[in-house]
């Protein structure tokens, strides 16, 4: 019968202000994996991933609902507005319509 090993990781991660984030958060997360030999021709790895995140901020100032469809009412913050994305390569030409 062999020995079976629970091989387990652990990290945490702090972000940094390195050129377009405008973000931060604090991330743990660990893995664990786990093989089983159910015969002498068989066997199974399960891997069991759990993370959260203890920290994290939105942007500030808060982007400002408005109407986004010319209808009157005024539409939720799209996800993408919390964040500014800012071209790493300056002298890119810009996107395609």
């Amino acid at each position: 019968m062999q020995r079976q090993v629970l091989p387990l990781a652990a990290a945490v991660t702090e972000s940094a202000r390195i050129g377009t984030g405008d973000y931060r958060y604090t991330k743990v997360e660990a893995e664990a994996l786990k093989r089983f030999d159910p015969s002498s021709t068989t066997f199974f790895v399960s891997r069991l991933h759990v993370g959260f995140f203890p920290t994290k901020s939105l942007v500030s100032p808060a982007p400002v609902p408005r109407d986004l469809d010319g209808d009157g009412v005024i539409d939720p913050v799209p996800t993408y507005s919390l964040y500014t994305v800012q071209c790493a390569f300056p002298n890119a030409p810009p996107p395609m319509p």
